[in-house]
């Protein structure tokens, strides 16, 4: 009897002795879907005494580094500032054909970004010389006519080049041929659109959802573009004739 005692004592005494197990670890997996689309995992392994907070902040992280883009491309509309007329960005874009990528929730492009070359009304005869390029740091000056201005060293007794400028809040842009505005080349950079985002042909109220074959294809010129609170693009629209 002593010694089934004995044993059962020295038995506990073992159990006891062991370190405490650990609890069982769990790998789990945090699947993040920024801005971009691109898709973030999370890797954690959690334990009995593990916290979730290192997780968590590394997530707020990269969601902070993969918003910076669109974040950055509201702040460049908002430098160019919108239209008075109906909001649309003062800036045009010409998107490059075939370089078009589906980052998930939106498509993300390549384009060229135009702003509208400006001149101050002044009296006949006197110039400007303004850039109409910024890619190739290229100028042409103006000479201010009774009628508006010509482009000087351009010999045009029709008058069938003629300019003139136009008012749109605080700039004075400048117009030719049938109301189209002069733009100006200023940067290239990338440009994100909503995969809801349509496109719209001004003269015959059309609209259509874009495609990424939409984007790619040749020809995505638009002079309006519309911009959701996050600076995602959701309209992008061709006023001309």
């Amino acid at each position: 009897m002593k010694r089934k005692v004995l044993a059962i004592i020295c038995t506990l005494s073992m159990i006891c002795s062991f370190p405490a197990m650990a609890g069982p670890r769990i790998a789990k997996k945090i699947s993040v879907y920024p801005v971009t689309g691109q898709k973030i995992s999370v890797y954690s392994a959690i334990e009995k005494t593990a916290t979730v907070q290192p997780v968590a902040k590394a997530v707020q992280s990269a969601q902070k580094d993969v918003v910076y883009p669109v974040a950055e491309q509201k702040a460049m509309f908002e430098k160019y500032g919108f239209s008075t007329l109906d909001g649309h960005s003062l800036l045009a874009v010409q998107i490059h054909p075939n370089t078009v990528k589906d980052l998930g929730n939106c498509y993300q492009a390549q384009a060229t970004f135009l702003s509208g070359v400006e001149l101050e009304n002044v009296a006949p005869g006197v110039r400007q010389t303004v850039s109409v390029d910024d890619l190739k740091n290229e100028k042409k000056t103006f000479v201010a006519t009774e009628d508006g201005f010509e482009e000087e060293g351009i010999q045009d007794p029709l008058g069938l080049f003629s300019y003139w400028t136009e008012k749109d809040g605080e700039h004075q842009f400048l117009y030719h041929d049938s109301h189209d505005r002069v733009d100006k080349p200023v940067f290239i950079g990338n440009i994100y659109i909503k995969k809801d985002a349509q496109t719209s042909i001004y003269l015959d109220n059309s609209h259509k959802k874009v495609t990424k074959a939409s984007l790619n294809a040749q020809g995505n010129d638009y002079d309006g573009v519309f911009l959701d609170a996050q600076g995602y693009v959701t309209k992008l629209v061709d006023y001309g004739d």
